[in-house]
C-alpha cells in the first residue's frame, strides 16, 4: 500500500519497495546494491489530482485524527467488514498517507479473525492516531515540505476562466400606465381616507358606548 500510495507523491511515478540498499563482505567489499527502478504510472496531472483530494480526507474527512499539527499530510482510512452474521464489527483497519517526502501504512487486525476476534471501533477513531504519531515521530527532523500542486492550481484558473459570467442584475421594467392612470390612483387613494376615517369614527364611538355604559351602571 505504501508503494502504491507513493506513486501520488512522486507526480505519478512509481519506484519498487526494498529493505535492502547494499550488501557487502566481511571485508566491506560491497556485493550487491538496490538500483531504482522507475515506472510511470499515471500522470502528472492525475497524481497531484489524487493529493488534492487526499489532503481533504485529512482536513474534513474520516482522516482528521490523523493530521500533523504544521504539516501537510494526504491520506485515506480503510476497513474490512467481518462477514460473520450478527456481529458488528471489522476484520482490518488501514491509514495510509503520505507528506511530500514520506509514505506510511499501518494495518490493524487479527491474523484470523472470528466471533470473538475482530475490531469494534472504525479507522479514524483508531489507525488515524496511531498513524499520526508514528508520523510524527518518522519527521522529527525533517524539514517541513509543502505540496506543490501546479497542474492542479493551472486546471482551477482554466475552468474559472471557461465559467459563464453571471448575467447583470436588470431592474424591472414598469409596466406601461394607461390613459386615466393617475385619476385611478387618486380615486383609491380617497377611498382608503374615507375608510380610515370612518374606522377612526367607529372606534370612538365604541369607546363612548363603553363609558356611557359604565357611568350609568355606577349610577344605578
Amino acid at each position: 500500500m505504501a508503494e502504491a500510495y507513493a506513486v501520488f507523491a512522486n507526480d505519478g511515478v512509481r519506484l519498487d519497495g526494498h529493505l535492502i540498499t547494499k550488501i557487502v563482505d566481511a571485508y566491506g567489499r560491497k556485493v550487491a546494491e538496490w538500483k531504482p527502478r522507475r515506472t510511470v504510472v499515471t500522470s502528472k496531472k492525475v497524481a497531484q489530482q489524487m493529493t488534492f483530494l487526499l489532503e481533504g480526507v485529512i482536513r474534513e474527512g474520516t482522516g482528521k485524527r490523523a493530521a500533523i499539527p504544521g504539516r501537510e499530510l494526504a491520506g485515506k482510512t480503510g476497513s474490512t467488514e467481518m462477514t460473520i452474521p450478527g456481529i458488528d464489527g471489522v476484520k482490518d483497519q488501514w491509514m495510509v498517507g503520505y507528506t511530500p517526502q514520506l509514505v506510511g501504512a499501518l494495518w490493524l487486525g487479527y491474523d484470523r479473525p472470528d466471533e470473538t476476534h475482530y475490531l469494534t471501533t472504525t479507522s479514524g477513531e483508531t489507525a488515524a492516531i496511531i498513524f499520526r504519531h508514528m508520523m510524527e515521530k518518522a519527521l522529527a527532523d525533517e524539514p517541513v515540505v509543502r505540496f506543490s500542486l501546479p497542474l492542479v492550481k493551472q486546471a482551477e484558473r482554466e475552468h474559472k476562466k471557461r465559467e459563464p459570467k453571471a448575467p447583470e442584475s436588470v431592474p424591472p421594467k414598469e409596466k406601461p400606465r394607461t390613459p386615466g392612470h393617475e385619476k385611478e390612483k387618486n380615486k383609491k387613494e380617497k377611498k382608503r381616507k374615507k375608510a380610515r376615517k370612518r374606522a377612526w369614527r367607529q372606534a370612538r364611538i365604541a369607546v363612548a358606548q363603553g363609558v356611557l355604559n359604565l357611568c350609568l351602571g355606577a349610577y344605578i
